[in-house]
């Protein structure tokens, strides 16, 4: 019952979502309208509750003085510091935010990725063990869309993005 009904919903939801993108009439519109207004509502709801959780949580971590404290420590000052700079001065281009989140949060954000894509890759080598003629299919075609997806699969295969 607990999944059964969020998933109900969100399928009714994306349904009616389709037939007001696809078909043009004022009513559609009307309600297109209205469920934004309320999707903003509730991100904005959603952000502060995940915000109070995030201070919460690594508040609580610093004041025991939990397993790895420091990092909590960190992460509630970069939060901190980040919100009043870009509140206090702006985000706009050549502000003290601005030139943070560009020189710090980026590369930051890419270092992660990179080092999640190795161990997707890891995790999908353990995983796709070909015992089966139906997983050396699945194999395949996980390989020809990886390989399509990568820059240098054109280098070797001009056509490898129209096959993936």
């Amino acid at each position: 019952m607990k999944t059964r009904v969020p998933l109900a919903l969100t399928f009714v939801t994306a349904l009616i979502m389709a037939a007001i993108f696809f078909t043009p009439h004022r009513l559609g519109d009307y309600v297109q309208s209205e469920l934004s207004d309320w999707l903003m509502v509730i991100g904005g709801l959603g952000l502060v509750l995940g915000l109070i959780s995030l201070l919460q949580r690594h508040l609580r971590k610093i004041a025991h003085r939990q397993r790895d404290w420091a990092y909590s420590l960190v992460a509630v000052v970069s939060f901190l510091a980040m919100a009043v700079l870009g509140v206090g001065w702006g985000i706009q281009e050549g502000s003290v935010f601005n030139w943070i989140f560009t020189n710090a949060y980026i590369p930051l954000d890419a270092t992660m990725f990179s080092i999640l894509a190795f161990f997707v890759a890891s995790a999908a080598f353990r995983t796709f063990r070909a015992r089966s003629v139906e997983a050396a299919l699945l194999l395949a075609a996980a390989l020809i869309v990886m390989f399509g997806r990568v820059p240098w699969g054109q280098l070797v295969f001009k056509q490898s993005p129209l096959v993936a």
